[in-house]
C-alpha cells in the first residue's frame, strides 16, 4: 500500500528500481532466515572447539621450530622466524586455561636458557626439551618484521606487552638492540593512529584499527597508576608508560598514547553507527559485519 501511494510521485523508471530493491531485500531476509544456525548446530560447534582445545598443544607443536624459536603455517619452508604464526601460537598458548600446556612450554619468564642450562639432574633434559617462552619472545622482538607494517607490529607488540606481563624482559636491563626494537614498536603505532582529517576514509583497515587499538590499550592498562598522566619519569629506570623504562619510550609517549587510543574510540563508534544505520536500512552491499 505505501508502495502504491509513493508510486504517484515517481516515474516508472524510478517505480521499476523500488520494486526491484524491495524484491532482494525480501529474498535476502528470507535467505538470513533460512540460513541461520540452530540451537543444535551451535551445540555441535561448541563440542568441536572443546575436542579442539583438548588437543591443542599436539597441534601446536607440531608447528613448532626449535632452531627458529617459530612457529610456521608450513615448518621447514623457510629458514627465518615467522613473526604472525608465532603471536597467535603464543596468544593461544597465554589463553589456555589450566596447566594445559605444562609438558610443553617452559614458562619461567625469569630464569634465562643459559641459567637454566646451569642446573642438574632429570629436571635440566625436562627443561631443555620445553618451549622456551622466554627465549621465543627475544626472538620475536629481534626478528625480522618491518615497522611499516601494521598487521604484524600491534599484534607483535601487545602479544609482547600481554606474555611478559610482570616485565622480566621488557625492563631497564635489556640489551641496547632490544630497547631499540620496542622502542621501534611503539613509535610505529603512535604514527599510525587514526585522524580525524581523515574521516571515514582512514588510511588502515578496521581489522588493523582493532590491532592497533589492542596494542594501545595494552599499553595504557599496564601502566602504573601514578604515570598514566606524566609523560617524564625521574630516570631512565623508573618505569612508565607500559611499565617500561622510560628509555624505550618516544618523547611525550603517554599524551600520545592516550590522543591515539581516544582516536581509535571515536573512529569505532562512528562506524558502528554507519554500520547499523546500514543494517536497519537493508543496504545489503553497504553493511559489513567486519
Amino acid at each position: 500500500a505505501q508502495l502504491s501511494a509513493a508510486s504517484a510521485f515517481l516515474s516508472p523508471s524510478s517505480i521499476s528500481r523500488v520494486v526491484a530493491s524491495t524484491k532482494h531485500y525480501a529474498t535476502t531476509s528470507q535467505i538470513n532466515q533460512q540460513q541461520s544456525i540452530t540451537f543444535d548446530e551451535m551445540k555441535s560447534i561448541e563440542s568441536r572447539l572443546i575436542a579442539l582445545e583438548k588437543q591443542a598443544p599436539e597441534i601446536l607443536s607440531a608447528f613448532y621450530e626449535p632452531h627458529l624459536k617459530s612457529f610456521s603455517v608450513r615448518p621447514g619452508s623457510t629458514a627465518s622466524l615467522s613473526v604472525t604464526s608465532t603471536c597467535f601460537a603464543l596468544q593461544s598458548i597465554a589463553t589456555g586455561s589450566g596447566d594445559k600446556f605444562d609438558d610443553f612450554v617452559d614458562f619461567n619468564m625469569k630464569q634465562s636458557t643459559e641459567m637454566s642450562s646451569s642446573n642438574s639432574g632429570a629436571s635440566t633434559a625436562t627443561t631443555n626439551s620445553l618451549l622456551s617462552l622466554r627465549g621465543v619472545l627475544k626472538a620475536l622482538l629481534r626478528a625480522n618484521w618491518r615497522d611499516e607494517d601494521m598487521f604484524q607490529v600491534p599484534l607483535l607488540l601487545s602479544t609482547v606487552l600481554k606474555i611478559d606481563s610482570d616485565r622480566s624482559i621488557l625492563n631497564s636491563s635489556m640489551d641496547e638492540e632490544l630497547s631499540h626494537r620496542v622502542k621501534q614498536l611503539i613509535a610505529a603505532i603512535m604514527n599510525s593512529r587514526p585522524k580525524r582529517r581523515n574521516g571515514i576514509t582512514q588510511p588502515v583497515s578496521d581489522y588493523i584499527l582493532y590491532l592497533l587499538t589492542d596494542s594501545l590499550a595494552s599499553l595504557v592498562e599496564s601502566t602504573p597508576p601514578r604515570m598514566i598522566d606524566s609523560d617524564s619519569n625521574e630516570s631512565d629506570e623508573a618505569p612508565g608508560l607500559g611499565n617500561l623504562p622510560a628509555s624505550v619510550l618516544p618523547e611525550g609517549a603517554a599524551s600520545s598514547t592516550l590522543l591515539a587510543l581516544t582516536r581509535c574510540v571515536e573512529i569505532s563508534y562512528n562506524e558502528l553507527c554507519r554500520q547499523l544505520a546500514f543494517r536497519s536500512a537493508g543496504d545489503s552491499s553497504s553493511f559489513d559485519v567486519i
